[in-house]
């Protein structure tokens, strides 16, 4: 049986235009704010998770769980979907095994993700302010 994870915090690179806009959808579908939503580049992340450094938050997106999970790259991807409500839960849950098939496409865009922004037109801008899953609806 599926255990349900309360609260997760999401650490992403914040001067990266996909990274952004993969954390803004992430908030927009974040109806119960179950997601504490971060750029590496405005906290420290030891005090997040203990020994996690800059330096793995910059190589790649970084999800611990309310019980105190480490997951990165590909599998910290399915594991933020599992805190989504359906059917992105279900997307995260029955994707989350298979990561490592992922993990090569995670990192083929990971290592181009600058480029790929300003290709995109998703050029970073400045660093959105963290979300909180403890604010209520009436806070947005």
């Amino acid at each position: 049986m599926e255990t349900t994870r309360d609260h997760a915090t999401i650490i992403y690179d914040g001067d990266c235009g996909i990274c952004q806009w993969s954390a803004e959808w992430l908030r927009r579908r974040d109806k119960a704010h179950r997601l504490h939503i971060v750029p590496f580049q405005t906290i420290d992340p030891a005090a997040i998770a203990p020994g996690l450094t800059r330096d793995e938050c910059a190589q790649a997106l970084q999800c611990i769980t309310a019980d105190g999970r480490r997951f990165r790259a590909a599998r910290a991807v399915f594991e933020a979907l599992r805190v989504l409500p359906p059917p992105w839960q279900w997307l995260g849950t029955l994707c989350a095994p298979f990561s490592p098939l992922f993990e090569p496409i995670y990192q083929i865009i990971a290592r181009s993700r600058y480029r790929l922004s300003r290709l995109l037109g998703l050029n970073a801008c400045h660093l959105p302010e963290p979300t909180n899953p403890s604010r209520t609806n009436h806070d947005t």
